[in-house]
């Protein structure tokens, strides 16, 4: 486990919750980015980006079809165990897991929506 890799010293608690995040959500994938070692006529920013707007895509997708779905990532998706199950080349970068599944909890908004004025802006002349 990530955990006890980076943190030898960690409780069993700490272990427990740990293995009972990547069980939330009844789906878990991971986002690899491909950014080295192959050739490729596709900078590696570039392909970030489009890792990025695919798994966009999926979150809205999934939200579409009626369910929650969020991103986790941390500490565990550079440790050498991760890399190791995943099987991933020099030069994949395991960047974030998302997780589909039904929203068991759906918490009520405490909070209004900021109005348009706040964040958005004109040019003009």
């Amino acid at each position: 486990m990530a955990l006890v890799d980076r943190d030898p010293g960690a409780s069993l608690q700490q272990i427990e919750s740990a293995r009972e995040k990547s069980h939330r959500a009844p789906l878990l994938m991971v986002a690899i980015a491909r950014l080295g070692s192959a050739p490729s006529d596709i900078p590696a920013l570039e392909r970030m980006i489009s890792l990025g707007a695919a798994v966009q895509n999926m979150l809205l997708g999934a939200q579409a079809m009626g369910f929650g779905a969020g991103l986790t990532s941390g500490k565990a998706m550079a440790s050498a165990r991760m890399s190791q199950l995943l099987g991933l080349c020099e030069g994949d970068v395991a960047v974030c897991c998302v997780n589909i599944g039904t929203v068991a909890d759906a918490r009520a908004r405490a909070r209004s929506r900021p109005s348009l004025e706040d964040f958005v802006s004109t040019l003009g002349c």
